[in-house]
C-alpha cells in the first residue's frame, strides 16, 4: 500500500513538472511564426540543402490552398517547446514540371516526454515555386508523404 502511495505521488509530481515546463515556454516562441487559432502557426517556406537532420514526425494530412501548405502532424513530447520549419531543397529536377523535394524539420530539444501531440502549420510555399510566374507548377516531394503535391503559383 505504501508502495503504490509512493508511486502515485511520484508521478503525479512528474507530470505535473511537464506541464509546467509546457506553459512557461510558450512565450519563447520563434518571432517567424504567428500563433493563430485552432493552435494553427504561420511561417514562410525557405530553401535550404538536403539531406538535413530533423526527429521525428507523423504527418497525417496536408492541403494545398492556392500559395499555402497545410500540414497537419503529430509527435511526441509535451515538455519542451518544439519548432517546425519546411524547407525545399535548392536544387530541383530537370523533368516537365519539374519536381522539388521538401521536408518538415522538427526541433524537439530534446524532449523526453511521452504525450503523442497533434499540431497544425499553415506555411507560405511561394519560395518553392519554379517561376513567380501566375499558372507555373511544379512536383513538391515532401518527405513523409506519399502523395505528391501539385502546386501552382497563383
Amino acid at each position: 500500500m505504501k508502495n503504490s502511495l509512493w508511486l502515485f505521488l511520484a508521478l503525479g509530481l512528474f507530470f505535473s513538472n511537464c506541464a509546467s515546463k509546457k506553459l512557461s515556454s510558450s512565450k519563447n516562441e520563434p518571432p517567424n511564426k504567428k500563433k493563430m487559432k485552432n493552435n494553427e502557426l504561420i511561417e514562410k517556406a525557405v530553401l535550404g540543402t538536403f539531406p538535413i537532420q530533423t526527429d521525428s514526425i507523423d504527418i497525417l494530412y496536408v492541403e494545398l490552398k492556392e500559395n499555402h501548405l497545410i500540414i497537419q502532424f503529430a509527435y511526441s513530447g509535451g515538455c519542451e517547446n518544439h519548432s517546425f520549419s519546411l524547407i525545399g531543397n535548392k536544387y530541383i529536377s530537370k523533368s516537365l514540371p519539374p519536381i522539388r523535394r521538401i521536408m518538415l524539420k522538427h526541433e524537439a530539444n530534446n524532449d523526453q516526454c511521452k504525450a503523442y501531440i497533434k499540431q497544425e502549420l499553415k506555411i507560405n510555399i511561394e519560395e518553392f515555386a519554379y517561376k513567380k510566374v501566375s499558372g507555373s507548377q511544379i512536383i513538391l516531394k515532401l518527405d513523409g508523404w506519399k502523395d505528391r503535391i501539385i502546386y501552382t503559383f497563383i
